[in-house]
């Protein structure tokens, strides 16, 4: 990575907040995509806790992810959400411990997601979208 940041105890205004993960998270990429022709950038997540501050500041973060993901060919953005709703709605859960460490329900929810995208880059399926799992 270019250049440290301090994260200290300055307050960033929301913009502020997000202009910089946006460029870190570039960063990121960038490392990354100099390394491997495919990457899958996975939005966080925050279960169990809708309307918390917390499951704000991960769909903040899940938007950044998703649009610098879907600028870059070979990169994929990959929604935990519509999977674990699916399993959730098909009576599978509680898929975590606290909103954020799954349980043994929730990592299969995470690992039959990943084994799916996996499965459309294979196939050469990678075009740059959100996709659900």
């Amino acid at each position: 990575m270019g250049h440290r940041r301090r994260w200290g105890r300055e307050r960033l205004g929301l913009g502020e907040r997000l202009a910089r993960i946006r460029g870190d998270y570039k960063e990121v990429v960038e490392w990354t995509a100099a390394r491997a022709s495919r990457i899958v950038c996975v939005r966080p997540i925050v279960l169990e806790a809708n309307g918390s501050v917390w499951q704000e500041r991960a769909d903040e973060l899940g938007d950044v992810i998703a649009t610098l993901a879907g600028a870059r060919n070979g990169a994929r953005a990959l929604d935990l959400r519509p999977a674990f709703a699916a399993a959730k709605d098909g009576g599978a859960g509680p898929f975590t411990t606290d909103g954020v460490h799954f349980t043994d329900a929730g990592a299969l929810v995470v690992a039959a997601s990943f084994a799916a995208v996996i499965e459309e880059v294979d196939r050469g399926a990678v075009a740059a979208t959100d996709t659900g799992g």
